[in-house]
């Protein structure tokens, strides 16, 4: 039986003295909590604005990877892989989501068919995985 896990994300931000701070807090339990700190220089052709700006886009996406990947480590600590797993290829449609919409960037002839061979190798071995699973108990 699977339980419920609550995990809560905050994420501050602060510019000060020309620079661009981002501190991303992952709270997974009552007392474990992961941290991220990113920072950025700010552009000194920027006008001053309380809007956040395009330099926080790394530092944020670099925390949310981070955090990402805490998360996906601890489900696979606390569920089965064969459940887990193919949420993980969703970091791909991800990528490919916020490669749009931040930079209007699309993906090459050649990132898609690295795409298609890793979802393909995936969905082989969930199939591999089943069929071993329906040998075993039948």
């Amino acid at each position: 039986m699977y339980e419920a896990k609550r995990w809560t994300v905050t994420i501050d931000i602060d510019e000060h003295d020309g620079r661009t701070r981002a501190v991303a807090r992952l709270q997974a339990r009552d007392t474990d909590s992961l941290v991220g700190v990113g920072l950025a220089r700010l552009n000194p052709a920027d006008r001053n604005v309380p809007e956040i700006g395009d330099e926080l886009a790394d530092p944020l996406l670099r925390d949310a990877g981070a955090l990402g990947q805490y998360a996906i480590t601890e489900a696979f600590r606390h569920t089965p892989a064969a459940v887990v797993a193919p949420l993980e290829y969703t970091a791909l449609a991800w990528g490919l989501g916020l490669d749009w919409l931040l930079w209007q960037t699309r993906p090459d002839r050649t990132m898609l068919l690295g795409a298609g061979v890793i979802i393909l190798a995936g969905l082989y071995l969930l199939r591999r995985e089943r069929v071993h699973a329906e040998a075993e108990h039948p």
